[in-house]
Order: C-alpha cells, then sequence, then structure tokens
C-alpha cells in the first residue's frame, strides 16, 4: 500500500506527479515509486518501448534541481512490466521540481514551507563539504579488520569485533557505515571515491621526471607518502660532535603536518585526490576545499580556533596523536619553517588550497636588504626611522610583515610604540 515511503502511478502519463514524488522523497526520507501499479495496489503495467527507461531519466534530470542519483529498474509482476524508481534521501536537500520543492506527508507531496527550505539550505550549506554527509551504500565487508584492529591496538583500547568496534569509534552502525570508515580503513577506498589517494609528481624545471599515486586507506597511506617525498627532495649533511646526520631540506614534522591537514580538510565531494608537486625548491601540498568561513589565510600563522573539514576523519587523527592540539598544525609548520630560514605559504585559487614548501632559504630583495641591515646595524628600529631611508612608509610596513614572516625579524610594542628587531 502507498505510504510515506512508497508511491503508485498507474503510467507514465502522470509524469509530473511521478517527479513531485521523486522529489517529495529525496526531500524526505527516501522511498520508491512503481509505475504501472494501480491506486489500490493490483498490477496495471506499463507499455516499455525502446526509449522509454532513457526518456524517464532524461526527465527526472533535466526537471529536478539539484540532480538526485535514483536508480531505475524494470520489473515483471503477473506478466506485466513495471519500472521501479528508487530514491535515496538526499544530502543535497532541498531539490525542486521546476522550481518548487516538495516533502513526502503520510501518502501526499506537500510544498515545503518557506522555513523548512530556509533550514534545509542552512543544514546543507553547514554539512555539505564533510564527507560523512554523502549518502553512499558502504558494507562492514568494505572494511579492512586487521587495520581497525592495529589502530585500535595503537590507541590503546580493546577490540572486540568490527562492528562493536566501528561503532566506538563513531563510525556507523552495520546498517549505515559512514565515509569517514571507508577512507580511513577501506579495503578499496577507490569504489566509493574514484579519484580518491594521493598523486606525487617530480618536476626538473618544466620536466616531470617521476609520478607515485598512493590510494591505500589514509590509516596505512600516511607514512608511505612522506616516506616518498623525504626520499624526493634533497637533504643536507650536518655533524653532532663526530656523528654525521643525514637532515632532510624540509623538517620532517613540517612535512606530516601539511599532509596530514590536507588529508583532514580536503573536500572529498568534489575531488577527492591530494597533489603533491616536488620541484628542486619546493613542494607544494594541494587539496579541494577552502578554509571554513571565518577562518582566513592570515589567521593560520596565528593562534585561531580549528575548524576542520572531515570531523571524523580528524577525530581519528587526534586519537592516534597524528595531532595533539586542534588548529596548531600550521603554527608548528610556520614555526620550524621559520627556524630553518625557510618559506612558507598558504594559498587558495579555484576552490583548493595549498600549502607551498620552501627547499632552499629564499633570497631577500634589494629593499629587504636595505631594511633588514638597518634593523641589525640599530639592534631595534621604528617605521618612523626606517623612512629616512626614502622609502613610503606604508611599503616598509609591507616588506617589514614580510621579514617577520620569515622569523628574520620581531615586531614588539603596540601603536606609535611599535619597533622592529632582529631575532
Amino acid at each position: 500500500m502507498e505510504n510515506e515511503k512508497v508511491e503508485y502511478k498507474k503510467s507514465l502519463a502522470t509524469i509530473d506527479e511521478i517527479l513531485q514524488s521523486v522529489t517529495a522523497f529525496a526531500n524526505t526520507f527516501g522511498g520508491e515509486v512503481y509505475v504501472g501499479i494501480n491506486d489500490d495496489g493490483s498490477t496495471a503495467g506499463v507499455s516499455i518501448g525502446k526509449n522509454t527507461i532513457e526518456n524517464l531519466t532524461k526527465d527526472i534530470s533535466r526537471d529536478i534541481d539539484p540532480k538526485i542519483n535514483i536508480s531505475i529498474k524494470l520489473l515483471e509482476k503477473e506478466d506485466k512490466k513495471i519500472i521501479l524508481i528508487s530514491v535515496p534521501s538526499s544530502s543535497m536537500k532541498p531539490h525542486f521540481f521546476r522550481g518548487v520543492a516538495y516533502q513526502r506527508l503520510g501518502k501526499s507531496n506537500v510544498k515545503l514551507s518557506s522555513r523548512q527550505l530556509e533550514d534545509m539550505i542552512i543544514k546543507r550549506a553547514l554539512s555539505l563539504h564533510d564527507v560523512d554527509s554523502l549518502n553512499l551504500n558502504i558494507k562492514m565487508s568494505d572494511l579492512r579488520d586487521d587495520l581497525v584492529k592495529e589502530y585500535v591496538k595503537e590507541i590503546g583500547k580493546k577490540y572486540q569485533n568490527l562492528a562493536n568496534t566501528i561503532r566506538t569509534l563513531g563510525l556507523g552502525e552495520e546498517e549505515q557505515i559512514l565515509p569517514s570508515a571507508v577512507l580511513f580503513f577501506g579495503q578499496n577506498p577507490k569504489m566509493f571515491f574514484p579519484l580518491y589517494g594521493v598523486k606525487c609528481a617530480i618536476f626538473k624545471e618544466n620536466d616531470m621526471l617521476a609520478i607515485r599515486d598512493f590510494s591505500d586507506p589514509i590509516y596505512s597511506m600516511l607514512n608511505q607518502v612522506i616516506l616518498f617525498i623525504k626520499q624526493s627532495i634533497p637533504s643536507s649533511i650536518k655533524f653532532e660532535g663526530i656523528k654525521r646526520v643525514d637532515e632532510s631540506a624540509i623538517p620532517d614534522v613540517v612535512i606530516r603536518e601539511a599532509l596530514i591537514n590536507a588529508l583532514i580538510n580536503a573536500d572529498y565531494t568534489l575531488d577527492a585526490t591530494i597533489y603533491i608537486k616536488i620541484t628542486q625548491d619546493v613542494i607544494e601540498i594541494k587539496n579541494a576545499g577552502v578554509l571554513p568561513s571565518p577562518l582566513t589565510l592570515d589567521e593560520l600563522e596565528k593562534p585561531h580556533i580549528s575548524k576542520p573539514r572531515n570531523r571524523r576523519i580528524a577525530g581519528l587523527c587526534h586519537e592516534i596523536k597524528w595531532i595533539e592540539h586542534w588548529g596548531e598544525g600550521t603554527l608548528k609548520i610556520f614555526k620550524e619553517m621559520r627556524r630553518r630560514g625557510l618559506g612558507v605559504e598558504f594559498s587558495e585559487f579555484n576552490g583548493y588550497f595549498s600549502v607551498t614548501l620552501h627547499t632552499k632559504e629564499l633570497p631577500l630583495t634589494d629593499r629587504q636588504n636595505i631594511l633588514f641591515k638597518f634593523v641589525q646595524d640599530k639592534k631595534r628600529a621604528t617605521v618612523k626611522e626606517l623612512s629616512s631611508l626614502g622609502i613610503p612608509a606604508r611599503t616598509i610596513r609591507l616588506e617589514l610583515a614580510s621579514l617577520s614572516k620569515r622569523g628574520l625579524i620581531k615586531k614588539s610594542g603596540k601603536g606609535k610604540l611599535t619597533y622592529y628587531q632582529t631575532e
């Protein structure tokens, strides 16, 4: 019988009502539309031509916005053809049929109120980019029991069985396992995220020398990628007493923090690939997804509130101590790079976030050299004193900010009492 999750339609002649039901199911709890069934549940059957299913698919795709990931099957009952349209509850709600949004109430399709629309839109904006906002048919068999066992042992907890452990970790129930579970412990994350993985490319000038793809789940992939990066960048030699020590051009902790940051904050709903470009001078790590509002690029080098895009992945990383304190990853990157005299930049472009790590100390410009030497010679200097060099005050402040970011000088004091000194 018809109910809040089942709708019967006698024929495709009622296509508008069919699409209303598809929209309503997607906006509510999901459901099934049977075409070729009378209201009383008896079988009417439907005539199937060469392009019937194709045209139905086109109608749904054309008239419902945003698009819905439905499935259409052809069934037989009493030697008659029936079309079954299965509609999942959507994470992209509200959906509109020709500009109108519907919800399912009992056996009826009812227009959403303006307040309901507003609530849905706000909820989508808040959850859209967390990978766990996706509705994927993940089963327990899609997870690697050995990785879950190893993880639980590492965090000092007792392993019972896979189902109980996944539940304890907050990664879902037997019937509904969250996407973050398959990304972190999956047999094959690419089954659900075809673009998943870390793609590393090594360049010399404009020539690509090598490329390496990693697609293991996050828990087993992280150290593989870090090792590959370390082996692909130059190292320096220093001596501690008589012992020779090979030191990576970029501190290990920086590589680790930058990569973990990308894995936690990648927008897997858009592009599940982490891109790493390695050249003689820089390493660039790029992931889909920009900073969540109101966090800005400038705030990344100051103490700030952490807003990880994928909260459960962040929680798994925190539990295993891959991250120690929320929001401190970028601070650690700045601190360690400055300690080595190396440059680091965070940027956003076309929906992607990237961190660029310089393997060589950046040369100062002529103007920066003049300002740095002035501050160094005087031990401390104000902008007013530096203006005697004939450089505009606004330009001086910009250059001093750049020198400060690189850790070459330090800003102290406030207002008119602000001065700069060498570290």
